[in-house]
């Protein structure tokens, strides 16, 4: 993993966690100096670890929090998600 990805998929989980739920389309316009490429693999890896959740709404996708365990805070998450980031960079 890059930077540049660790940094978009923490961007991801703020905006994710800030509001709760927001449409795939929506969330490309919060960022707006990453390509659609680069958010689409960023909710892609954040959802295969649980960290947010993908669901189809019509015809587009949701990217919405799932209830995280009673142990778990925003905090903790970005950390983790950083934290990977960072040894998958240094390998």
């Amino acid at each position: 993993m890059t930077t540049t990805a660790a940094h978009t998929e923490a961007r991801i989980v703020a905006i994710v966690h800030e509001r709760g739920h927001i449409l795939l389309e929506q969330l490309l316009s919060c960022l707006p100096g990453s390509t659609w490429n680069q958010v689409f693999l960023g909710v892609d890896a954040l959802s295969r670890q649980g960290a947010i959740s993908v669901r189809r709404r019509g015809f587009d996708y949701e990217v919405w929090t799932p209830s995280p365990p009673p142990d778990c805070s925003f905090e903790s998450l970005a950390a983790t998600v950083m934290r990977s980031a960072t040894l998958m960079h240094s390998r």
